[in-house]
């Protein structure tokens, strides 16, 4: 893992996998978030969904994914949507984790876009947090939004004085307050 290829902004993050020859990207929305994965390689294209700590993920007739994801006594439920439709495979390890795949044997196909939607009332609300936030798979139009509001939250604040490094110190704090 090589940090100088990473871009790490509050609104997109990216990195390239070197070792897999496929650039990463994410960017955030309130109660959703899109990643867009970019393969330069002529290998099958995957994608991988870590296991979760609550009701593996699950691949619905409509195409759709769902899950639940449990943590410090919380539920969060997960509504997600894929732009390419692949072969989804789910395997146990050990009898107890569930890893799960969607691959594409298409290695014409050159970029897989992944949005979901979060919740901690339902899936259900998931899904309509993800189809208010992110209608459509325009990941450029969701960066710029996501862009626009950081910017309106960091400017509230103009620090003078100080070094560069005691402003900087000010505004990664209030970054991390948001």
């Amino acid at each position: 893992w090589d940090q100088d290829l990473e871009i790490a902004h509050p609104h997109y993050y990216s990195t390239w996998l070197e070792d897999y020859n496929i650039t990463t990207e994410y960017t955030p929305a309130a109660q959703a978030g899109i990643f867009r994965f970019t393969y330069e390689n002529n290998d099958t294209r995957k994608l991988y969904l870590r296991n979760l700590t609550g009701d593996d993920w699950q691949l619905n007739e409509d195409g759709s994914l769902t899950g639940t994801e449990s943590f410090e006594g919380m539920i969060a439920y997960v509504y997600a949507v894929i732009d390419q439709k692949g072969a989804f495979t789910a395997t146990k390890i050990n009898g107890n984790n569930v890893n799960s795949w969607i691959t594409w044997q298409d290695v014409n196909i050159k970029q897989v876009q992944f949005k979901y939607g979060i919740s901690f009332i339902s899936i259900a609300q998931a899904k309509k947090n993800l189809e208010r936030e992110i209608p459509d798979f325009n990941f450029e139009n969701i960066k710029n939004k996501a862009r626009e509001i950081w910017s309106n939250l960091m400017n509230q604040i103009e620090v003078e004085g100080g070094t560069e490094a005691h402003r900087r110190s000010f505004y990664t704090a209030l970054y991390r307050s948001y």
